[in-house]
């Protein structure tokens, strides 16, 4: 799980075994998940959804995103060859009212992994139903550093929007009651003021 430095997300959870993460973020519920991969891993990947990735989910949140690579199909539009279908998280899915963001339709039917097995949409974004309404668009996008296509959602959400630009500054004050800073300013200060010369005003000279 990956958030921009102006992004606060709290209640961080992890898996020990390194396969789920979830946090919080104003409200949403965010979840992360890597099953295990592969038809061999099957009983391995049910144990996952029966027993591991229910700790991640709050039954309490009526706003909930789970995404990532599940490694598995729950219908025919999710693969075309070999069907690794997990049971278990088709109840995780049904249990929680969670709905797929995408809605494939038979003129566009999108996969985000291609193998000489098939392709298969293994990677997709579940919401609760009321983040579902509030869909924008859903698209996938090649990326550079992974063999699959990435999942893109926009979302329609009552947060504040940060976006860059000019903003009001303001000095940390903290600082002024730090040791070292303020021996620093009496021995530039001084200094400072003998320059004051070279300027046309104050605050220019005290700007630069």
């Amino acid at each position: 799980m990956v958030t921009r430095n102006e992004i606060t997300i709290t209640n961080t959870t992890r898996l020990p075994s390194g396969r789920g993460i979830a946090a919080e973020y104003r409200g949403i519920w965010l979840v992360n998940v890597y099953a295990p991969s592969r038809t061999p891993k099957q009983q391995e990947r049910e144990l996952f959804y029966n027993n591991k990735l229910p700790y991640l989910l709050r039954a309490s949140s009526s706003n909930m995103i789970v995404g990532g690579d599940f490694n598995c199909a729950l219908n025919d539009t999710h693969s075309i060859g070999q069907l690794n279908y997990s049971k278990a998280l088709d109840g995780l899915v049904r249990g929680f009212e969670l709905q797929d963001i995408w809605r494939a339709d038979s003129l566009r039917i999108v996969f985000t992994h291609y193998s000489p097995m098939g392709t298969s949409r293994i990677d997709r974004i579940y919401t609760t139903k009321g983040l579902s309404n509030k869909k924008i668009c859903v698209e996938t996008v090649a990326a550079a550093f992974t063999d699959h296509l990435s999942v893109v959602k926009l979302l329609s959400v009552d947060v504040p929007i940060v976006r860059p630009g000019k903003g009001f500054w303001k000095m940390n004050t903290s600082i002024l009651s730090d040791e070292a800073f303020q021996e620093k300013l009496r021995q530039k200060w001084p200094v400072w003021r003998q320059q004051t010369r070279f300027y046309t005003d104050w605050p220019t000279w005290w700007g630069r």
